[in-house]
């Protein structure tokens, strides 16, 4: 017995059962399932996605679906989705479609998936909210350039700041994270 996903509603399943348990879509048994051959499969933060969809849609030109697909699908952060989407558009070719079969996309994103504490569902480490249920998973993204590398601007950060620089600290002082990234204090 071997584990499949399910046609209709993506859930794995026996490759015996007749119909899926979660959604009660017919399977066929007769016949052994496989994955497609020219399943356009995507390595992201180790996890393999299958992201036809989202390569037909940049296909089309209506990159900005495909991101938020992409998004629906992986829990990536935005400036993370539009990488990958960037890196998946450099690789397309409109008129043959998708190159490799098998790819690895931006190695620079370290996207894990982790437990949301709400619901208990995997999501992105890099979400600011649970795709599933909306709770805040707690980390912080830039608002200027979307990273979730960001730390606490300490009190004594401020207190040091105000010393120095009087009333000029004022931004510091009254953010309460800044971007390890692009140094945006928000």
């Amino acid at each position: 017995m071997a584990l499949i996903k399910c046609p209709e509603c993506g859930k794995e399943i026996s490759d015996k059962s007749p119909a899926c348990i979660h959604c009660g879509f017919p399977l066929d048994t007769t016949t052994t399932k496989e994955e497609p051959t020219n399943a356009n499969i995507v390595k992201i933060g180790g996890v393999d996605y299958d992201l036809t969809e989202v390569i037909e849609l940049i296909n089309k030109n209506e990159k900005i679906k495909a991101i938020k697909i992409l998004r629906e699908k992986t829990g990536l952060g935005l400036a993370d989705a539009k990488d990958v989407a960037d890196n998946l558009e450099q690789k397309t070719n409109p008129t043959t479609g998708f190159t490799p079969k098998y790819s690895t996309v931006s190695a620079d994103i370290k996207a894990t998936l982790i437990t949301c504490k709400a619901c208990g569902k995997q999501i992105s480490n890099q979400a600011p909210t649970c795709i599933h249920c909306g709770q805040p998973t707690g980390i912080q993204l830039c608002p200027k350039c979307g990273s979730s590398n960001t730390k606490v601007i300490s009190g004594a950060s401020k207190a040091v700041s105000i010393g120095l620089w009087g009333i000029f600290a004022a931004n510091k002082v009254m953010s309460k994270y800044e971007c390890k990234k692009c140094g945006h204090k928000f």
